[in-house]
Formats: structure tokens, sequence, C-alpha cells
């Protein structure tokens, strides 16, 4: 979050969260244009993983992307194997 916060004050903002929609997404694009042999990249591949799974294993959340349970592991059981 230190490296987003001067991203934030390199664009004149007091801070990340201080920042508007647009400068926050930029930050965020920039970060995972970083790949993930940089922290911002790290940081912002493990929270979009993160941001997955909690939204995914919530039941609230199956209804709207035509699930009756959880994805995993009842949804894809073969999802290790190569598409026909």
């Amino acid at each position: 979050m230190q490296w987003a916060d001067k991203q934030a004050r390199d664009r004149n903002a007091s801070s990340f969260l201080s920042l508007h929609e647009a400068g926050r997404e930029a930050i965020v694009a920039q970060a995972e244009a970083m790949g993930t042999k940089t922290m911002p990249g790290m940081f912002f591949y493990q929270t979009l993983k993160d941001a997955r799974q909690f939204y995914y294993e919530h039941a609230a959340s199956w209804p709207g992307v035509g699930f009756p349970h959880a994805p995993q592991p009842l949804g894809f059981p073969d999802y290790a194997e190569a598409p026909d």
C-alpha cells in the first residue's frame, strides 16, 4: 500500500484512498501490468485471487453465475485436464 500511496502522491493526492475512482483504477492497472516479479504486481494478483475466492465461496453469489452450489469442488471436477 505504500507503493500505491506514493503513486497517488505523484498524482497530487494525499493517499490512494483519497484519489478519484479513475486514478485508483489507473494505479491498480499499473500494478497489474508490473507482473508477479514485483511487489505491486504480486499484491494485485494475490488480492484478485482472494477476491474471487471470497466471492464464489458465498452462497449468495451462486445464483448470479448460474450455479446451484459452489463452483469448486463440485462444479468443475476436471479443471486440471486439458479442454476437449
